[in-house]
């Protein structure tokens, strides 16, 4: 199960700049402006499956049923990257009570990040920032400018039918999109 736990408080695109690009003077929408913004950043969040700004996630992986003989290792991956830093790996024991987790091993060569460790009877949690800073500016701005275009298109078209997945996005989004085979 992964969940994330703690986001940014901070829009990537502010009212102001929405605003100025609609060309909107008015205060009568605000409140549903900043509903765009954070909807339109979620969208492109789940459509690269990156973290923009720094957020906090938990991964609770369950331990699979296996034979003595493929017990070594498990492997992980850490998803919505860029990866800032692991906050915490503990097994969480029947009683309620959390084990720290020091022995593992991080690979960060791929597009995926990918933690290794010994096999764990317990179900195993994990916590982990990621993202690409704390401030919008340090988000590419090129997917600034993609959560800036989906949200235009969801307040152009409120309809049900909003159609996203326009050439202009998606040359937008592909350089930054993280693909796995499943």
């Amino acid at each position: 199960m992964l969940y994330r736990s703690e986001a940014s408080p901070i829009p990537l695109i502010s009212l102001q700049e929405i605003k100025t690009h609609l060309r909107l003077d008015h205060a009568l929408e605000d409140e549903y402006l900043q509903n765009l913004i954070q909807g339109a950043t979620e969208w492109v969040e789940h459509e690269i499956g990156r973290a923009l700004l720094y957020q906090t996630w938990v991964n609770v992986h369950q331990p699979n049923e296996c034979t003595f003989e493929q017990q070594a290792t498990i492997s992980i991956d850490l998803e919505y990257p860029p990866l800032v830093e692991i906050v915490s790996i503990e097994a969480l024991l029947a009683d309620g009570a959390k084990k720290p987790i020091r022995r593992y091993v991080l690979n960060t060569n791929n597009l995926m990040p990918r933690l290794s460790l010994g096999y764990q009877h317990h179900p195993i949690a994990i916590t982990y920032r990621c993202g690409y800073g704390e401030r919008p500016i340090t988000v590419p701005p090129t997917l600034r400018q993609a959560v800036l275009t989906v949200a235009t298109k969801f307040y152009e078209d409120r309809s049900q039918n909003t159609e996203l997945k326009t050439p202009l996005l998606q040359s937008l989004l592909n350089p930054f999109r993280v693909m796995r085979i499943r």
